[in-house]
């Protein structure tokens, strides 16, 4: 699928590696990779994880044709899991729609998701 970063402006791809509650996912090539790590003003992947970024990030993913507004955390997690070798980026990252729950959060939607998806809805208009 295609992941469009709304303060950015910038466009990578990613694949869906799991996810019932969110959607953990992994940048398809190490160019994907680069743009991410663009986003976040870093240089590479394990940047991203030592400065700590898990601020919901607005977003519009694109599957099949429809778009919808989404969030997204940078940090890499679940190194063992990762399946995209040669992508500069061990593990996944998570994105998350309406009404998505965390890893840690329970049954509870996050307010720092809700309020990037909902900057993500006001752009789109």
């Amino acid at each position: 699928f295609a992941v469009y970063d709304i303060k950015t402006g910038k466009t990578f791809r990613a694949r869906r590696w799991a996810g019932g509650k969110h959607i953990d996912a992994e940048p398809l090539t190490k160019d994907d990779t680069a743009v991410i790590c663009s986003m976040y003003g870093v240089s590479n992947a394990k940047q991203i994880n030592s400065r700590q970024h898990w601020q919901g990030r607005p977003l519009w993913i694109t599957i099949n044709g429809v778009t919808y507004c989404a969030s997204m955390y940078g940090v890499p997690h679940n190194m063992a899991g990762n399946t995209i070798k040669n992508n500069n980026y061990d593990g996944q990252f998570c994105i998350h729609f309406t009404n998505s729950t965390g890893h840690t959060t329970g049954a509870k939607p996050s307010e720092n998701h809700r309020r990037a998806i909902e900057e993500a809805f006001v752009k789109g208009q």
